[in-house]
């Protein structure tokens, strides 16, 4: 069997880290198969529904073979989605600190100029007082 799995991360505060959806022999998809963060690591759960105080599991492989076929399709998925995602963080990083080092070269460059503006007209300042008055 041919399984392929696409997941969306879920960046928010919890064990739930994403959602999957599995394409089986490109003939059968499962969607909401979710991914947790547990204490071994990530795992994966099916999709399931209340049934009184408990939940069950809508489908699920039945096979030994099929499930850790399955989970690992989901899992290698999401784990290509956290490398990219880490590598864009990584990527909009760079162009953050660059855009911020072209502020302050900016900044920088407009400091010198005030301070020499400032520094000019002082001179001004400077030259206007000790110009000689001449009364006529």
């Amino acid at each position: 069997m041919n399984y392929k799995a696409s997941v969306n991360l879920i960046n928010k505060p919890g064990s739930l880290k994403g959602v999957a959806s599995v394409s089986i022999n490109d003939e059968f998809v499962v969607k909401g198969v979710r991914i947790f963060e547990g204490n071994d690591g990530p795992f994966v759960s099916m999709p399931s529904r209340k049934a009184g105080a408990k939940y069950e599991d809508i489908c699920f492989p039945i096979t030994k073979e099929g499930r850790e076929n399955l989970h690992s399709a989901v899992l290698e998925a999401y784990e290509q989605k956290l490398t990219q995602q880490e590598e864009q963080n990584h990527e909009e990083g760079k162009e953050t600190k660059k855009a911020g080092n072209k502020k302050s070269q900016k900044r920088s460059d407009g400091q010198k100029t005030a301070e020499s503006n400032t520094e000019l007209q002082a001179d001004q300042n400077e030259q206007t007082e000790a110009a000689p008055v001449m009364n006529m």
